[in-house]
């Protein structure tokens, strides 16, 4: 009995270690996330004002930059791609058309051929 709450209890610790590991690593900046590549383009941080703040202006583009600047986000990126790819066959490249053997083409080529 004492086993089954000691892995209750292990578990629930590791789900929330992982759940808040993306929010520790944003504020402390301790592993390097590497770089998306691709045509990605890039919000600036706002600086803050009170003129902005109480306009309404700071809000939206200051909720862009952290909506694609946060811990982990590549990874996490990385891996919803990954997950898609290879369960649901599913490319989030409109040009993209996964062929036999799950070979990965572009419309154009085949277009052109």
């Amino acid at each position: 009995m004492e086993k089954k709450i000691f892995f209750k209890k292990s578990l629930y610790i590791l789900g929330a270690l992982l759940l808040l590991y993306p929010a520790f690593n944003g504020i402390t900046g301790l592993v390097k996330d590497p770089k998306l590549k691709g045509g990605i383009e890039l919000k600036h941080d706002v600086a803050f004002s009170f003129a902005g703040w109480w306009n309404g202006t700071w809000q939206g583009p200051k909720e862009e930059y952290l909506r694609e600047n946060f811990g982990c986000r590549n990874y996490l990126v990385r891996l919803h791609n990954e997950i898609d790819y290879r369960i649901f066959h599913k490319g989030h490249n409109r040009n993209l058309v996964i062929g036999k053997e799950d070979y990965l083409y572009e419309k154009e080529y085949i277009l052109t051929y």
